[in-house]
């Protein structure tokens, strides 16, 4: 997906940032990489660490890790209320994020697929091995 950065609007009717741009400044303090993604992750990491003044051992960034106690008291209980809080109002209000999207962003779909685990020559392989010396239940 390629958007026009500014002047130009772009997604929803919003100005996009150009991260590709030499002139591009990462404005971000826990991540290396600007996503938009990654600007909301860092802005609700950044409203628990005012809140709880402590954050999840696997957020981003520097701050104090909570403890067990702190999680359950503060972080768990208003992470999960801030949640649609920050969805609704990444540009508006006045505790507002603001993330714009990326310019230039590609999406994978991913796709499943399965199969036997092991074929008739590595059961074969296996049984001689005495690795697995019934090979009825490798698959």
């Amino acid at each position: 997906r390629i958007g026009l950065p500014k002047p130009y609007k772009a997604y929803k009717n919003r100005f996009c940032e150009d991260t590709n741009s030499s002139h591009f400044v990462n404005p971000l303090k826990r991540y290396r990489l600007y996503t938009a993604a990654n600007c909301l992750e860092e802005c609700a990491v950044d409203k628990m660490v005012a809140l709880c003044g402590c954050r999840a051992f696997n957020d981003a960034g520097n701050d104090t890790i909570c403890s067990a106690l702190e999680m359950l008291m503060c972080y768990i209980p208003n992470r999960h209320r801030s949640a649609p809080f920050l969805i609704e109002n990444v540009t508006s209000g006045p505790n507002s994020c603001h993330c714009p999207e990326e310019c230039n962003t590609v999406t994978y779909t991913a796709a499943l697929s399965y199969a036997d685990f092991s074929s008739d020559f590595e059961e074969l392989q296996l049984s001689k091995a005495k690795v697995y010396p019934n090979v009825d239940n490798l698959r």
